[in-house]
């Protein structure tokens, strides 16, 4: 028997029928990647699934003259006020610096709810001075935020006579 030549037509044939296979077994690996990866960036979770769970009810045997309100009761009598949009410059030096950031108060009662509506030029300039007199710094990462909204309230709570705001909400925060 003659050994086997390597470079004849019917070896040559089989090594290129394998490198063949081997390509398109990488080729069908990569695809199925390709197609999971971007199946789970279409995915989107739901905010109900990252919502805090319910608290559970109350007892039967209970009844609420003899229970303390709860936080979650506060919320559920408390009022949204939205407040008109502010634009301000940034207390920056050099290029100007601008911040548009947009908010609304938590208040516990109509009364509350409607003097912050009267006095909306009152609160809107003392919010005004406030902002414009961040840094960009001052503004940026989540403690930045943090105290923004904490000194939004307060000085809302300067100018209510009747009353204060529970909590700031932002709804709206872009720096240029």
């Amino acid at each position: 028997m003659t050994p086997a030549n390597p470079n004849t037509p019917e070896n040559a044939s089989i090594t290129g029928n394998k490198l063949v296979l081997v390509i398109l077994g990488i080729s069908f690996v990569m695809g199925a990647v390709l197609t999971l990866t971007v199946l789970q960036m279409g995915l989107t979770v739901p905010p109900s699934a990252l919502a805090a769970p319910q608290s559970r009810a109350r007892s039967h045997v209970s009844t609420p003259d003899t229970l303390p309100e709860s936080p979650a009761d506060e919320r559920a009598s408390a009022h949204m006020v939205p407040l008109n949009s502010f634009v301000v410059t940034l207390n920056e030096p050099g290029e100007p610096r601008y911040l548009k950031i947009s908010l609304s108060a938590e208040v516990s009662s109509l009364e509350i709810q409607a003097e912050l509506q009267r006095r909306s030029a009152e609160i809107r300039d003392s919010l005004i001075s406030y902002f414009s007199s961040l840094s960009l710094k001052m503004t940026q990462g989540v403690r930045g935020k943090q105290k923004i909204r904490k000194q939004a309230a307060e000085h809302i709570n300067t100018v209510l006579m009747s009353g204060s705001v529970n909590r700031v909400f932002i709804s709206e925060f872009i720096t240029q």
